[in-house]
């Protein structure tokens, strides 16, 4: 019965041959009427990549630490790695897929659409998220290949960037006037303006970013979504900063992983407040709300840990008695959304690329009341850019903007705020990872 059994199977073969019920046919992809599904892949993709990138990214820049077990995460924190490290790959895989992701969609689209393309939403979203990718890649990685190309300088990379934009802002402009959604139209529109700003004051052109800052429309704010759920299925839209700082939950219990009405999970908890930042601990800036005490981490250290910034969904400022945190807001949760664009940054494009002026400090003055802080006067242009530069570590604490704006001052003004010390290393962006190397060619030594 059992050889009988066997000889009714044709190929041993077939066993590859399995199909799966949730997978699309590549040839399907020629038909428009996947073109929103091909949409959705993109805003996916971005999603699931900011989170995870945001979160290591924020090790890099000091704005957070490690507590993590695993040998890999110490590096990153002291800034004393190479490409061999794995967390290099885990940063380049997903702004890498999520660029490609978005480049083949728009084509596909063009494809689609024809001369329609040129008014359709949909191309106009896809546009400025691979745009924001090109920026991303040119602000976190000292240097980066496009689909197995050369490695591109940063500058570069922004350049490249920037027709994505224009292109973005052009598509969702002609959209609203043929009838499109408005509100949609000029939040397309907004979030590329905002990215073509960011790419141009990287690339050192302040007439651009101005330009592009200046047509930003007022209260305008772009989130990155994730989900609230609990459902397992739903786990990979999570927050990844929810699942680094130990899964916070309320909690009345005060202990060694528990304080101020929230409980971490010491066995997960391995991101925390970088030593940078924790002079935010106990004081008056709500901006940068953390533990006003410190809990377990996963390495049996006590730390403090980052609680819901401004950028944050669901954010609440924390409870003060006198000049004492008593409640320090909400902990970050699994759909807490992330800022990615905003009026706030269009603001300080402007004020940073017009320097020093009064127009500035009135900006800076701005910002310190809303972080409890007096207002400064009689200060020269350079000491205004450098309270510029401190109330932007604040507003923008935890939003993947602190590694490039550290690499900005550093290469266009000589300033040098990465953490130093006898323990640290030289890195200070991210690396091609060895695997992208082997890969490429284009990457690979020329054989002697």
């Amino acid at each position: 019965m059992g050889i009988a059994a066997i000889a009714t199977i044709p190929s041993c073969n077939d066993f590859l041959a399995v199909e799966n019920p949730g997978s699309l046919d590549v040839s399907a992809l020629t038909d428009s009427a996947y073109a929103s599904l091909l949409v959705n892949g993109v805003i996916g993709e971005f999603q699931e990549m900011f989170g995870t990138v945001t979160m290591y990214s924020s090790v890099l820049a000091d704005e957070s630490g490690s507590s993590h077990v695993n040998a890999s995460f110490g590096p990153v924190d002291l800034r004393n790695f190479n490409n061999q490290l794995d967390i290099n790959l885990l940063v380049y895989r997903p702004l890498a897929r999520s660029r490609y992701v978005a480049d083949s969609t728009a084509d596909r689209l063009r494809g689609y659409r024809g001369p329609d393309a040129g008014k359709d939403l949909r191309l106009a979203r896809v546009l400025a998220y691979s745009g924001y990718t090109y920026t991303l890649l040119a602000e976190l990685f000292c240097e980066a290949p496009i689909q197995r190309s050369a490695a591109f300088t940063p500058n570069q990379l922004f350049a490249q960037s920037l027709p994505k934009y224009d292109s973005a802002i052009a598509v969702a402009r002609t959209a609203k006037t043929a009838g499109a959604n408005a509100t949609v139209a000029d939040s397309l529109i907004n979030l590329a303006l905002v990215g073509a700003a960011r790419a141009s004051l990287g690339m050192g052109d302040k007439a651009k970013a101005i330009s592009y800052a200046q047509q930003v429309g007022p209260n305008f704010r772009f989130e990155v979504y994730y989900l609230e759920s609990n459902t397992p299925a739903d786990f990979g839209l999570s927050n990844p900063l929810f699942v680094a700082t130990g899964f916070p939950s309320a909690s009345t219990v005060t202990g060694t992983g528990s304080t101020a009405g929230w409980a971490y999970s010491s066995g997960s908890l391995w991101m925390v407040v970088g030593e940078g930042f924790q002079s935010f601990a106990n004081n008056l800036d709500p901006r940068v709300p953390m533990t006003p005490t410190r809990v377990r981490a996963m390495n049996a250290t006590n730390q403090f840990v980052a609680n819901q910034p401004t950028s944050y969904s669901g954010y609440q400022p924390p409870t003060l008695s006198g000049t004492t945190v008593v409640k320090a807001g909400n902990a970050i949760q699994r759909g807490s959304l992330i800022r990615l664009a905003s009026t706030l940054e269009a603001e300080y494009i402007i004020a940073e690329a017009q320097g020093g002026t009064a127009a500035t400090l009135a900006f800076v003055n701005g910002r310190r009341a809303a972080g409890n802080q007096d207002e400064v006067a009689g200060l020269g242009a350079l000491e205004i850019m450098a309270e510029l530069r401190d109330q932007r570590k604040r507003d923008f604490y935890l939003d993947l903007h602190r590694l490039g704006d550290l690499r900005r001052y550093k290469s266009q003004y000589q300033i040098d705020q990465f953490p130093t010390g006898p323990a640290y290393g030289t890195v200070e962006c991210w690396l091609i990872p060895i695997a992208e190397i082997n890969d490429n060619p284009n990457l690979q030594p020329p054989k002697p």
